[in-house]
C-alpha cells in the first residue's frame, strides 16, 4: 500500500559568525584610518602648492594674501625662502598674525592704493 518515509534527525547548522557589532567596529576604526590618511594627503597637496605658489612672486613687489591652511604654508615657504616682498596685503587677522610672525612685511589696501582712508566700516 503505502510507503513511509524514514525521518532522519535535521543537519547540524554551521556556527554562527561574530555578531555583528564587532565587525562594525573593525571596519569603522579602518575608514577612521583612511579618513586621517587622507586628510594628511590633502594637507601635503596644500603644502606643495603654497611652496610652489613662492616661485610666482616677484621679488620686492607688494602682493596680495587670503586666507586659509594652503595660504599658512605659503607664507611659512616665502619666510624659508628668503624671497623679499615690499609688503603683503593680508585677507584676514589669522594671516597678518601670520605675517608678523613671520616678519613680513604688511601693509593695508589703503596704504598701497594711496587711498584716504582706512575703513569703510560704518561710524556712529
Amino acid at each position: 500500500m503505502g510507503q513511509t518515509a524514514a525521518v532522519f534527525p535535521p543537519p547540524r547548522l554551521p556556527a554562527l559568525p561574530p555578531p555583528p557589532a564587532f565587525r562594525y567596529h573593525a571596519a569603522r576604526q579602518t575608514n577612521h584610518d583612511k579618513k586621517e590618511q587622507n586628510m594628511a594627503a590633502q594637507d601635503d597637496l596644500k603644502r606643495m602648492a603654497g611652496e610652489k605658489a613662492v616661485g610666482f612672486v616677484p621679488e620686492n613687489e607688494y602682493i596680495g594674501i587670503g586666507t586659509g591652511s594652503t595660504v599658512n604654508h605659503f607664507i611659512k615657504a616665502l619666510a624659508e625662502s628668503g624671497k623679499a616682498v615690499s609688503g603683503a596685503v593680508s585677507g584676514s587677522k589669522a594671516t597678518s598674525d601670520l605675517l608678523a610672525q613671520y616678519e613680513i612685511p604688511e601693509v593695508t589696501l589703503a596704504t598701497w592704493c594711496g587711498w584716504p582712508f582706512t575703513s569703510t566700516a560704518p561710524t556712529k
